[in-house]
């Protein structure tokens, strides 16, 4: 059971809802086929760019919600680490901190947010997914974001 008291598995099963609702990835050899059909001298090599152009950037605007929502969760994780670095840099300089003792703090934080990513990525549920799921899971109730998710989807 996780902190949400949900199972691995009913959090999995939500999370795969959500993706599917929220998040369209197109692989990036997607299409490589189409474009080798699109020949150098086909006239309809222009039309077909664009077209492939058009549904990558449609797919992009559609997964914004997503994008943004686990955008957040990283940005958030990585304030709370970059405070609780700059705290400990005040135990080595005054107060106010100056320019070293930020850079140390933000470098320390960027080598913390990177050894975080990593191990998230190799464990059952990840921390991250779970955050993102959350984030996006109160936006569902959210009018606002609603609406603006249903107005972009709507000019794709």
């Amino acid at each position: 059971m996780g902190d949400d008291g949900l199972s691995v598995e009913e959090r999995r099963s939500r999370w795969a809802d959500v993706i599917a609702r929220l998040f369209f990835e197109i692989p990036g050899d997607f299409f490589l086929s189409v474009e080798a059909l699109l020949e150098p001298d086909c006239q309809f090599r222009p039309a077909g760019l664009a077209l492939i152009g058009n549904l990558l950037r449609a797919a992009t605007v559609a997964s914004l919600p997503y994008t943004m929502a686990s955008s957040e969760v990283m940005q958030r994780r990585y304030s709370q680490l970059l405070a609780a670095e700059s705290i400990r840099q005040l135990n080595y300089h005054e107060s106010p901190l100056n320019e070293e003792a930020q850079a140390k703090a933000a470098e320390i934080a960027h080598r913390r947010m990177r050894e975080e990513t990593e191990a998230d990525a190799r464990r059952e549920f990840p921390w991250a997914a779970s955050a993102t799921l959350s984030n996006l899971e109160s936006r569902l109730h959210d009018e606002k974001f609603s609406a603006a998710a249903a107005d972009l989807l709507r000019s794709c």
